[in-house]
């Protein structure tokens, strides 16, 4: 019928909405239909709908399976369930489920698809519409991309059986998520990478099934991960590639934004997110407009409704404290291998029992008694944090960090190569790609810097930093057997220059959400000890509670080490304890003795700051200093980087320290007296550039090894004495370089020449320690002011001064067993100090720098 003159017809969206509608009408209709039908069936038989209801008659319900008074949906195809399979336990097919394409094109092995219907469904499907694991697998293998692992994403059991795959020799594996508008959590993310690395290493060259419901969302976010981890240098061409497998990639904006923010890359503009699958887009209500995804999407276990978001985690606390944890988890198995990657860098083995504990290098406390060692043998000095320490180690997908549990985090930051190459054009797939760190371990501290206001009137702001301070590992390249003088440079060089260079050149990588910034810690002769405690600490952005002495030539030894000094201010000499508090208020504070044994510390107290209950401290690490009362300790915090207490053995050496009353005067006064010998002040300080200064003993020598070799020749202290590196713990390893293990991380191999070491030592220039200052270790004969300082301890260290380190450490492990008759908490008192002895002291001009920054 024609418009009358005048009357305009109606519109071509009027007439597509009416057209809508009645094709909703239709199916609704047919919907009602099919209804009736299923209820008929249902009445024409009430043995069968009595057994359903009650469970009983041993018919088998469906793993994870739920009803959800879904009946009428299964029976959507006009088909009655086969005996053993009740309708009512499938629950519906995934809603657009028969017209989304089974599965794309392999990425790097790795092949996405819908989810499988077991056979349970094959009544409700035609034929050609069936896709069971068995018909999925033969119907890979025939294509020539057999499968030899799926992994499930959905949060279901109720579409197939895991046997249903591993009955073909298939394994399974199931990594559960939520779905939906629920973007995967890190923790599964990092299983997921985990378990392919797995496969890969050991099972052959068989593809990799990963589906979710549809295979977009869920599956795209997790292989575009893995791709950014391994083979694509960004997540822009991780996401490009997944979508050209199985087009239209990733359609969920949710998904596709946090993909980029995890990562810490800036979103390109192309990278825009997909329309929704026609196969995907839900039906139109009456007046024709689609229901709202989050109100209408069907999830894993064939429920509609509101979405309900998982719980949100505990909000982070408002200011930053050095105890936050750092990182996401990653799974248990691959923490095994991370600390086996670790033990063969360190040249360490496991235990008796196979275990396997923190190898991190311990300072001792200073005291009287091996105060001597800095006359003895060349330190330099630096600051002691009060923050929390770290263990790092840098593989291609992250950083690890390790904690004092042997714990391991994985933190997003990136760590390019030295001999890196950043793409230009960026986005040039043939364009030379970023080279990235792998296999480097790195110790170091986090401490949170408080930074000053940018200007008059803005709020303070907080930077949480990793401070590194030692290098072990440098891809691949085990570096622990090297000297300290040696190691250092390598620290800026390797690390922190080429983190610089790239976030200069970047514009994909966001450093600034980075979750610390890496810095190197400087350290300093010791004639710079004055400025480092009374200019350098008071200005520092963080807390510091003392000094570290580090040996020049001094190899990285792990645990314990008699040769690495610490001291720290009286009032922050401090022993951690396991606090128990029984019911009617008293207190047991605990010690380790032994590799598991507790020992009660008898008659000891801790003090609280008022309004504090200890009840609230129970069975927590605490760590406390020394009260003014016999046995009595002060409460300072609790230790969550710990879940051990210190050893017994620690615990005398503290009170040693305490006992020894080593004040900062006397420091100043000791380091004074060391810095004056004529062997310290006559060793040369080469100029950036110049020669290499010579080694004591070896005229016209590079006072340098080449990288990667230890050097043997040692210099003489500033006394005189030969220093060398200690030899305790597990040592006598040398250099080995590592390969990849059975999930992609590295492993020992036999020694092979280091990567970049293609100059000869003599063509080298030397590398400062700190600031253009390295020490060339001259020395000269004794004089009268060094006879007296030798003499002062002792005959026995003069005729035998190679091994005076060595004779500390054994006296130390002496004094463990026996310090209990040394040292009573009753009697423990200060010792008298002399005063201080003024004279020039020669400070390290370092315009207050107090680290290298990234």
């Amino acid at each position: 019928m024609e418009p009358a003159d005048g009357e305009k017809g109606p519109s071509v969206i009027e007439k597509a909405r009416a057209a809508r509608k009645a094709k909703l009408e239709e199916r609704l209709a047919l919907e009602a239909e099919r209804k009736r039908k299923a209820e008929e069936q249902e009445a024409a038989r009430p043995a069968k709908r009595q057994a359903l209801d009650g469970g009983g008659n041993g018919v088998p319900q469906v793993e994870g399976g739920e009803s959800n008074g879904a009946a009428e949906s299964t029976e959507a195809a006009g088909h009655a369930a086969p005996q053993g399979f009740p309708a009512r336990s499938l629950g519906p097919i995934p809603e657009g489920w028969l017209q989304c394409p089974p599965y794309g094109e392999p990425v790097d092995g790795l092949i996405p698809c819908k989810v499988p219907l077991g056979e349970r469904f094959d009544h409700l499907l035609e034929l050609h519409q069936r896709l069971t694991p068995k018909l999925l697998t033969e119907r890979l293998r025939r294509a020539g991309t057999p499968i030899g692992l799926v992994i499930d994403l959905t949060n279901t059991n109720r579409y197939y059986k895991e046997k249903e795959f591993t009955s073909q020799n298939v394994k399974y594996i199931k990594i559960g998520l939520r779905g939906r508008n629920e973007v995967p959590d890190a923790e599964s993310v990092n299983l997921f990478y985990y378990e392919v690395m797995r496969y890969r290493q050991t099972k052959g060259a068989k593809h990799i099934l990963v589906h979710c419901t549809h295979g977009h969302n869920r599956t795209g976010y997790m292989i575009a991960t893995f791709l950014a981890r391994t083979t694509a240098p960004t997540v822009a061409e991780a996401n490009q590639r997944f979508a050209a497998a199985r087009p239209p990639g990733i359609y969920k904006e949710e998904y596709l934004a946090e993909l980029f923010a995890v990562h810490h890359e800036r979103r390109p503009p192309h990278a825009v997110t997909p329309s929704v699958p026609d196969w995907k887009r839900p039906l139109l209500d009456l007046n024709g407009d689609a229901p709202s995804d989050s109100e209408e999407e069907m999830d894993d276990d064939g429920k509609k409704g509101a979405w309900e978001p998982a719980p949100e985690p505990a909000p982070a606390p408002a200011a930053m404290t050095i105890d936050d944890v750092i990182g996401d988890p990653v799974p248990l198995d691959q923490q095994q291998e991370l600390r086996a990657i670790v033990y063969s860098a360190l040249g360490e083995r496991p235990g008796r029992n196979g275990n396997l504990n923190f190898p991190g290098s311990q300072p001792v406390s200073l005291s009287n008694e091996n105060m001597r060692l800095l006359r003895e043998r060349y330190y330099y000095v630096t600051w002691k944090a009060d923050g929390t320490r770290y263990m790092m180690l840098i593989l291609r997908e992250g950083a690890y960090l390790i904690d004092r549990n042997f714990s391991f985090r994985r933190a997003q930051v990136r760590f390019p190569a030295a001999n890196f190459v950043f793409p230009e054009p960026p986005e040039s797939p043939s364009a030379p790609r970023t080279a990235l760190q792998h296999a480097t371990l790195l110790d170091g501290e986090m401490v949170v810097d408080h930074v000053p206001p940018s200007a008059p009137g803005a709020p303070a702001k907080q930077e949480r930093r990793f401070l590194v301070y030692d290098i072990m590992l440098l891809n691949g390249q085990a570096l622990a057997q090297l000297p300290f003088s040696q190691r250092f440079p390598l620290i800026l060089s390797e690390v922190i220059a080429p983190r610089k260079k790239d976030e200069a050149l970047n514009r994909k990588y966001d450093y600034t959400v980075e979750p610390f910034r890496v810095r190197r810690k400087d350290f300093y002769e010791l004639q710079a000890t004055p400025k480092l405690l009374k200019q350098t600490v008071p200005k520092l952005s963080h807390e510091a509670d003392g000094l570290i002495f580090q040996g020049w030539d001094d190899k990285y030894v792990t645990r314990t080490f008699e040769g690495l000094l610490k001291w720290k201010y009286a009032h922050m000499n401090s022993v951690d304890f396991l606090f128990k508090v029984e019911p009617d208020g008293k207190q047991h504070l605990y010690l380790t003795e032994g590799k598991e044994r507790l020992r009660e510390l008898e008659g000891a107290t801790v003090h609280f700051a008022d309004g504090e209950d200890p009840a609230s401290f129970h069975d927590k690490i605490i760590e406390c200093a020394r009260g003014t009362e016999p046995g009595s300790w002060s409460y300072m915090r609790v230790r969550t980087d710990k879940s051990h207490p210190n050893a017994y053995a620690v615990y005398l050496k503290v009170l040693n320290s305490i006992r020894d009353n080593i004040t900062e005067e006397k420091i100043l006064q000791t380091i004074d007296e060391i810095t004056r010998m004529p062997s310290y002040t006559s060793r040369q300080t080469p100029r950036p550039g110049g020669p290499p200064p010579t080694r004591p003993g070896a005229p016209g020598g590079s006072h340098r090894a080449p990288i990667g070799h230890v050097n043997r020749s040692v210099p003489n202290g500033p006394s005189g004495h030969v220093s060398r590196p200690v030899q305790n713990g597990p040592s006598g390893h040398g250099n080995r370089p590592v390969q990849n293990g059975p999930s992609g991380h590295p492993r020992m191999v036999q020694p092979a020449p280091f990567a970049g070491d293609t100059d000869s030592p003599s063509d080298r220039p030397p590398v400062p320690l700190v600031s253009g200052s390295v020490p060339s270790g001259g020395a000269t004969a004794h004089n009268q002011e060094e006879s007296k300082a030798s003499s002062a301890h002792g005959d026995a260290h003069q005729s035998d001064p190679v091994n005076s380190l060595e004779t500390t450490q054994k006296k130390g492990r002496e004094s463990d067993i026996s310090g209990a008759e040394r040292v009573s908490e009753a009697a423990l008192q200060p010792a008298h100090e002399d005063p201080d002895r003024n004279g020039d002291m020669r400070a390290l001009e370092d315009n207050g720098r107090t680290g290298q920054e990234d």
